[in-house]
């Protein structure tokens, strides 16, 4: 029987090292598997939440793996070049650092913001970095995971990048909105502020005025922001330096949206007359955007500083501008009230009914009035002065609208054509004081008619005409009676002629009064 040689110590040696490295080879080709496996940015994601703590220990320790066997020269020989080179593509370059930290920025629907154990995983990879002398990509890697965290965040408010183009169709209440959620977001995580100043520069095409209070607090926001900017970024510079250029040019935008409200105003051309003289929708909108100026009175005083310089080709109103003090704010907002009376006025002029004219004019300015003294800030700006031509204005409408209803009735009280003269005798027509009553009669109770079903909005108005109506015309009605009705005293049929006593008369306007009046509260 043939022996075997003897086993040698060397041998032995030999074949416990053979089977040490194919050990060490395998268990190398598993580690290396593990680290390709986990070498894509979503599998990465996957691997470094909560729930896969045991597999991210596991990747780990594929990775010091992989590095000892670097070390020592393994690599190369034990596993097959197409592994290898995954393998080297995935510890040494920034497929292990950036790509990685696409984590959410890969995938557009899976943008979130990293648990704070999710942030321990990641320092972990940081130190892997560090040991296998990678340390130069952390700043890549810090600069892509926030901002992938600046838009799981964003993502959170609803908010994107918007461009010029996004921001102008939005409609007015949609960009406020828009603007609202930027400043909440910046105030709540910092670095929103960088896109909070691009979201800025975007908006600074913005031509719609209707926006101007959205961009005024976006200004006031990024004023609060900037410092934050500069601090975080001094570093860079172009970033401290494009939030500067933008807060900087949104004052510009402002004016210029402030502009073109006001000529607006001046020149809105809606030629369709409000039916029954009620308030104009520009009215509204006028004084209900002069109350929100007022608002924010102290950010634009400092922002609107030129006087106005259009005229409005009215020169008692120019002498009145030019006069007055106040801030170049200030002005403006007298100018804009001027320019919407004067449109109101061309307004009027759409009614073929005079009475309805003034109704409108004075319905209109009245409420103007009655807003600014229901906002003290507002009145302070306007001024008490500006305030008293308004309120004359609208006591002339007034009286422009009692002679444009009662002037035929008035005209019927008149002295003129009721004498006759013959030589030596001066007498008066008993048949033309017949005709004058029976006139009267007919077109008091014509206007009366009429007066009834009259829609005047402002029931303190209603009630001024009223009153100012029965003060004109009853101290007229009771000298002509008093002059003339003696001639038809002893008439058989005076009632037909002399219908109403001042007291009678008195009443049946006071009636018209209270009948409107019903009216005007069931509308």
């Amino acid at each position: 029987m043939t022996l075997a040689p003897p086993m040698t110590s060397d041998h032995t040696d030999l074949k416990a090292s053979e089977s040490e490295d194919a050990f060490k080879s395998q268990h190398l080709e598993s580690a290396a598997k593990l680290i390709i496996e986990f070498g894509s940015p979503l599998q990465l994601q996957q691997l470094i939440r909560v729930e896969n703590r045991d597999q991210f220990d596991q990747y780990l320790c594929a990775v010091d793996e992989v590095q000892q066997s670097i070390k020592s020269g393994i690599l190369g020989c034990s596993i097959r070049a197409t592994a290898s080179d995954s393998l080297n593509s995935t510890v040494y370059s920034s497929s292990l650092s950036s790509t990685s930290y696409e984590l959410q920025g890969s995938n557009q629907t899976s943008h979130r913001e990293l648990s704070t154990e999710e942030v321990y995983y990641l320092r972990d990879i940081v130190k892997k970095l560090d040991s296998t002398g990678c340390l130069g990509d952390c700043p890549d890697v810090h600069r892509i995971s926030r901002k992938s965290a600046v838009e799981a965040r964003l993502l959170q408010f609803h908010i994107r990048n918007w461009t010029a183009n996004d921001l102008q169709i939005l409609d007015s209440v949609q960009f406020a909105e828009k603007i609202r959620m930027w400043i909440q977001a910046a105030n709540i995580f910092e670095h929103v502020a960088v896109e909070l100043n691009n979201f800025a520069e975007a908006a600074s095409t913005i031509a719609s005025f209707a926006k101007l209070f959205a961009v005024l607090d976006l200004y006031r926001a990024l004023s609060v922001i900037l410092p934050m900017i500069q601090d975080i970024f001094h570093s860079v510079s172009s970033i401290s330096r494009g939030a500067i250029k933008t807060i900087n040019s949104l004052p510009t935008l402002v004016r210029k949206l402030f502009s073109s409200f006001e000529d607006t105003v001046l020149n809105e051309l809606s030629n369709a007359p409000i039916p029954e003289g009620k308030i104009h929708f520009l009215t509204e909108y006028a004084m209900i955007y002069l109350t929100r100026i007022s608002l924010h009175k102290e950010l634009l005083t400092h922002i609107i500083v030129s006087k106005p310089t259009k005229s409005l080709r009215n020169q008692e109103d120019d002498l009145f501008l030019d006069a007055s003090g106040g801030t170049p704010l200030e002005l403006h907002m007298i100018w804009i009230i001027i320019s919407l009376k004067i449109n109101l006025e061309r307004k009027s002029e759409l009614y073929q009914d005079s009475t309805l004219r003034y109704v409108f004019l004075t319905t209109n300015v009245n409420y103007i009035i009655k807003t600014i003294t229901a906002y003290p800030e507002l009145l302070k700006m306007i001024g008490k002065e500006y305030l008293s031509k308004l309120s004359n204005y609208v006591v002339q409408a007034a009286q422009d609208y009692i002679s444009s209803i009662w002037h035929r009735v008035l005209h019927c009280l008149r002295d003129d054509g009721l004498h006759y003269q013959i030589p030596f005798y001066n007498g008066i027509s008993r048949k033309s004081v017949k005709n004058r009553f029976k006139a009267f009669n007919t077109t008091f109770e014509e206007v009366c008619q009429t007066q009834s079903s009259m829609l005047v909005p402002d029931i303190h108005i209603h009630c001024q005409l009223h009153k100012q109506m029965i003060s004109n015309l009853l101290p007229a009605y009771e000298s002509f009676l008093q002059k003339y009705g003696m001639q038809i005293q002893g008439e058989r049929y005076k009632e037909r002629y002399i219908k109403y006593t001042s007291e009678e008369l008195k009443f049946k306007m006071l009636s018209i009064t209270e009948a409107n009046l019903a009216l005007n509260s069931f509308e």
